[in-house]
């Protein structure tokens, strides 16, 4: 049963989407919802009662609040998270949805693999895709459909201990967000989460060795192992599907979508079904998105990479026979790139560094030699760029920045909105 919040006083503390959203859910349901920011909006959204600087002391708020709604941006130290009950948007909604749950995290692919499930599960039953992918979870859970499917951050899941998601997925683990959560192992609790209460686990076994399974009791299906990944094909137990016609690029993706096949399989689609659709999914833009190909040159958008693993994740399998132009750059996450140097040790590469981190890095990439090219941003290396391209005629121009965009951009989305419009005004080689 939903908790009943006629009447009650709730602080959203931290607006923006999901925040104003839960706020509207709980302004339909009879709540006075207070909105608790650094900044008031102008004007005030009709479903905020009221509003209040989030530095105001505690015991200069305007009533008693009977809950606290956090969002995920807002730190758990915050002082009014030490004096009220408080849930996370996720939580909220939880507590209104009467379907089942396909919960989905990792520190990369999130968004790719959701995106697969929902792409798959909307064929065989009424579902939709919310959580960190963009939709909020309170935006949706009203509408009762059959499944919701929802990715999830390490923010959102630390903030949310009664979940019961039905079915899981967790892509992978590596150092991200250790700013928030102070270590890996922090970080990996939070992730570990999601399995509370879930009736079925699809991961890796290197993940696997990673997480806490005392108290787990469902099904553990691994990649590898329950799901066999060739370069056409994925062979599950009871179905192999042609994976021909698949069109994203990257062994990575080809993972994601194995991850999708075994959590829709067991979530109830029929294996045919799947197998019809695979085709038909065209990728995220962002996420190792195809712009355009100018003569022999395929450019890539992959902005989504905002860390050193997303990075590794396809450029291990880059074939080393092809040559690559290699775009790299922005606020670094105090990440040691050794890993990724092994790597292009091994490619045809030519690495181009911009941005905040590019002198930090410039020493760790300097084997490159003249293949090593620095410079500040983005504009500057496409005013280089179509002598280069001449001259070396790449198989692929990639943006992987392997880092933040808040030294330049506002988000990753535009940063590579930017990259698009630049590779879009090239003509070839002029």
């Amino acid at each position: 049963m939903p908790i009943q919040f006629k009447d009650k006083n709730i602080l959203v503390l931290g607006g923006g989407l999901s925040g104003n959203s839960a706020a509207k859910l709980l302004q339909s349901q009879g709540a006075w919802v207070y909105l608790a920011d650094r900044m008031k909006p102008e004007p005030l959204p009709e479903y905020y009662s009221g509003f209040l600087p989030d530095t105001t002391p505690v015991h200069e708020y305007p009533c008693k609040f009977d809950l606290v709604i956090k969002s995920p941006g807002i730190s758990p130290g915050h002082a009014m998270l030490q004096e009220t009950p408080y849930l996370s948007e996720i939580e909220l909604a939880r507590t209104f949805y009467r379907g089942k749950i396909i919960g989905i995290t990792g520190t990369d692919g999130k968004s790719t693999t959701a995106s697969l499930v929902q792409h798959f599960l909307r064929a065989c039953f009424a579902s939709e895709l919310a959580g960190n992918i963009g939709t909020p979870f309170s935006g949706v859970c009203l509408q009762q459909p059959e499944f919701v499917v929802l990715e999830l951050s390490s923010y959102q899941l630390e903030d949310s201990s009664n979940l019961d998601i039905d079915y899981t997925a967790i892509l992978n683990l590596a150092p991200d967000h250790l700013e928030r959560h102070g270590s890996m192992e922090k970080y990996i609790q939070a992730k570990n989460k999601i399995i509370r209460n879930a009736r079925l686990l699809v991961t890796t076994a290197e993940v696997l060795q990673q997480l806490d399974l005392k108290n787990f009791t469902g099904q553990i299906l691994l990649l590898g192992k329950d799901a066999l990944v060739s370069k056409h094909s994925i062979q599950t137990s009871c179905y192999t599907y042609d994976t021909s016609q698949f069109q994203l690029q990257g062994n990575h993706n080809l993972q994601n979508l194995a991850v999708a096949i075994l959590l829709c399989q067991n979530a109830g689609c029929d294996p045919t079904a799947l197998q019809q659709h695979i085709s038909t999914f065209s990728g995220l833009k962002h996420r190792f998105e195809k712009i355009t190909t100018l003569g022999k040159t395929t450019f890539i958008n992959d902005s989504k990479s905002t860390n050193l693993h997303s990075l590794e994740s396809w450029l291990q399998n880059y074939p080393a026979e092809q040559s690559l132009f290699l775009l790299l750059g922005g606020r670094g996450k105090q990440e040691d790139p050794s890993r990724v140097a092994a790597m292009l040790e091994k490619k045809n590469v030519y690495l181009f560094l911009y941005g905040e981190i590019r002198k930090e890095w410039e020493v760790v990439f300097k084997f490159l030699g003249q293949k090593l090219l620095t410079f500040p941003d983005l504009d500057s290396i496409f005013r280089e760029l179509p002598l280069l391209m001449h001259e070396n005629s790449p198989d692929h121009v990639v943006l992987s920045p392997a880092c933040a965009s808040f030294d330049q951009y506002k988000n990753f989305e535009q940063r590579g909105e930017h990259f698009r419009k630049l590779v879009l005004d090239l003509s070839p080689y002029k």
